[in-house]
């Protein structure tokens, strides 16, 4: 089942052979009642085997799994924090404080207020980052700033809201030393990661804010860095996937953001050899996953997100130097070996009426 809480259109996997049923919702209140009265019809219990999985892929859909975890776990695997407080996890500074306490490197942060009133001695770049991305007040998710001193001539776009908002270290690192993981915590204890080199080409429009279209490289294990990362999936004790973003900078792998979800490059390494969706299903519900974690992983492989495409055109200009730039030595991320052709035709069409109309 596909179900879509926003004022847009379905996304693209309702259009999958492989997807059943597939609705858009305006209100929570609704989403909710669906999943209930879905339950209730298929009789799902208090028996992990015999309940549903709910799998959000955004950090609304894992707010609203939190927010109704009671009514929802009636019936379905949904997203719990055991160990830790989920405001403490999804807060853009606490996440680094609970990883340099399970020795995990970390940049510099501050909170936004905590500048103002005594600016710290630091002459470096820094980015100006929403607390909490779940917060709809928030007016920036992501902000580059060259100082704190440009970032101060700034402040009274975001003194209505001040404690929304942390300020991190801008970490000088090539973007080739960029890279995610997915992380699952399985039911039997063991640590699931998926290592993605994901190299980016990046940019800034005249406001300064982040622009940036993903070519995801990938690199299959890395050994040193999962094996310190996995204590820190342990400690958090959540029931779901989390994603985690590191630059390598001079030797030191620092950790600069983390979600409870997974990451957009949980689709590149899906079709490279690590269904993690498939894993988090058969774990929850008691069956064996083991046959999907022996697949041999196609590393090397670098694939692009069609829909940042339009980003990159938008902001760069639309020509055949441009495609080329994006896509040498690339696949499109819905054509790479895709038996399931009619979602990635749709993203195409949407890119190209993007383009064309500047939609």
């Amino acid at each position: 089942m596909a179900l879509h809480l926003a004022k847009s259109g379905l996304g693209e996997a309702a259009f999958s052979k492989y997807c059943n049923y597939s609705k858009k919702f305006y209100d929570e209140k609704d989403l909710k009642k669906l999943l209930i009265n879905f339950g209730n019809e298929r009789g799902y219990g208090s028996r992990p085997e015999n309940k549903g999985v709910l799998f959000p892929t955004s950090d609304d859909y894992v707010n609203f799994c939190v927010e109704h975890y009671p009514e929802l776990s009636e019936f379905f695997h949904v997203p719990n924090m055991k160990g830790k407080n989920f405001a403490d996890a999804i807060d853009k500074r606490k996440i680094l404080e609970i990883a340099k306490e399970n020795e995990i490197d970390a940049p510099q942060a501050w909170d936004l207020q905590e500048i103002i009133a005594n600016k710290p001695d630091f002459d470096g770049e820094v980015i100006l980052k929403a607390r909490n991305s779940l917060d709809k007040k928030n007016l920036v998710r992501v902000k580059h700033y060259s100082s704190f001193d440009k970032l101060l001539k700034d402040i009274e776009k975001y003194n209505s809201n001040i404690c929304s908002y942390v300020v991190e270290e801008f970490i000088k690192a090539s973007i080739e030393n960029y890279f995610q993981m997915d992380t699952y915590l399985t039911t039997k204890g063991e640590v699931i990661i998926g290592g993605i080199q994901k190299r980016d080409l990046v940019m800034y429009n005249r406001d300064g804010d982040v622009i940036e279209i993903a070519v995801n490289y990938i690199s299959g294990e890395m050994p040193e860095i999962e094996k310190r990362i996995e204590p820190l999936v342990r400690s958090l004790d959540y029931n779901f996937p989390i994603n985690f973003e590191f630059f390598e900078r001079e030797g030191t792998d620092l950790l600069f953001e983390a979600n409870c979800r997974t990451g957009t490059n949980v689709l590149s390494s899906t079709l490279t050899g690590l269904n993690i969706p498939a894993i988090l299903y058969f774990d929850k519900v008691g069956k064996d996953y083991s046959h999907l974690l022996n697949k041999k992983r196609k590393v090397g492989h670098n694939l692009v997100l069609e829909d940042e495409v339009i980003w990159y055109l938008g902001h760069n200009g639309f020509s055949l130097k441009n495609l080329l730039c994006i896509f040498k030595g690339s696949q499109g991320m819905w054509l790479y070996k895709q038996p399931d052709k009619l979602p990635g035709l749709i993203r195409i069409g949407d890119m190209v009426q993007d383009i064309l109309f500047g939609q």
